[in-house]
């Protein structure tokens, strides 16, 4: 038995000084330490490995990181364009609907113009027809004034005088027939024949009676 414990010491001092812990160690905590030799050992062990692992992980990640570099910068220069872009859309809907704004107030005040404008139009209608109706009734009221006060006289032959109502060019018109009978060479020398079959028209020679 105290053979297995030397050994144990032995053992245990040998790895303690190796680990740089060279305190005195009673023979009765040999059992104690080397417990907490063994879980020391392993912590390190797991410390070891952990920090590979650590390391590997770091190599990776600056791997990656370094092909992720242009997409990191692709996408600040998107996110760049996307806001720019976001921007522009905010202002254009801005001018858009100031532009619909403005819009409809033009409309507006075009509609108000265009009914003004018809009602001007009904109304200067009104008035041309009304003045078209009065010019008429006095053309018409002329007209009656010149047939009852205006007549031309013509001579047939025997001495017999004819009255034939006037017209407003200067001109009488008659029955052929009626032409035939007249002393043309005494009343009017330059009497004019025209082409209707019917009728024929004179200079008029007019007489109050």
């Amino acid at each position: 038995m105290a053979s297995v414990t030397e050994r144990k010491f032995i053992n245990l001092r040998k790895r303690l000084d190796q680990f740089g812990y060279r305190q005195p160690l009673a023979l009765d905590s040999v059992p104690l330490v080397e417990r907490l030799f063994i879980d020391l050992c392993q912590t390190t062990d797991s410390l070891r490995k952990t920090t590979q692992k650590a390391n590997k992980i770091t190599v990776h990640k600056q791997d990656w990181e370094s092909h992720l570099e242009p997409y990191k910068n692709e996408n600040a220069r998107l996110l760049r364009e996307n806001n720019q872009i976001h921007g522009d859309l905010l202002r254009v809907r801005e001018d858009r609907d100031t532009a619909a704004i403005e819009s409809k107030a033009t409309i507006r005040k075009l509609e108000n113009e265009n009914a003004d404008l018809k009602f001007l139009n009904t109304q200067y209608m009104y008035k041309v027809q009304s003045l078209e109706k009065e010019n008429n009734l006095k053309s018409e009221k002329i007209e009656q004034l010149q047939e009852k006060n205006l007549q031309a006289v013509v001579h047939t032959a025997g001495g017999k005088e004819r009255q034939i109502p006037f017209r407003h060019n200067g001109w009488i018109s008659m029955p052929r027939y009626l032409h035939h009978n007249l002393q043309s060479d005494a009343i009017c020398p330059n009497w004019m024949i025209l082409t209707s079959p019917m009728y024929c028209e004179l200079p008029i020679q007019e007489s109050t009676s």
